[in-house]
């Protein structure tokens, strides 16, 4: 397998302000080295942001070939929210 081979291109499209940005990562690392890394990058908290791919959250442990992930796709990231309950006074 040649260096690119080894690469695959991504983009994360963060909900909260609508960028989408495109990252690289080796295709046989775990993705959370690269949703720490897009986090460090954006100034957000790791455990603040939940990651979706293909509509269900992401497997951090799992590489992108395990994933069967491809050069284009999307992971989604929402801000963690809590709460959503009536109030009751």
């Amino acid at each position: 397998m040649s260096g690119d081979d080894r690469m695959i291109e991504l983009f994360i499209l963060f909900h909260q302000d609508g960028i989408r940005s495109k990252v690289r990562c080796r295709r046989d690392k775990m993705t959370k080295i690269l949703l720490v890394a897009y986090c460090d990058k954006k100034q957000l908290e790791y455990g603040d942001i939940r990651f979706l791919y293909e509509g269900k959250r992401l497997p951090v442990k799992k590489t992108p070939n395990e994933m069967g992930m491809k050069d284009g796709d999307e992971i989604e990231a929402f801000m963690n929210v809590q709460g959503g309950g009536l109030l009751a006074i």
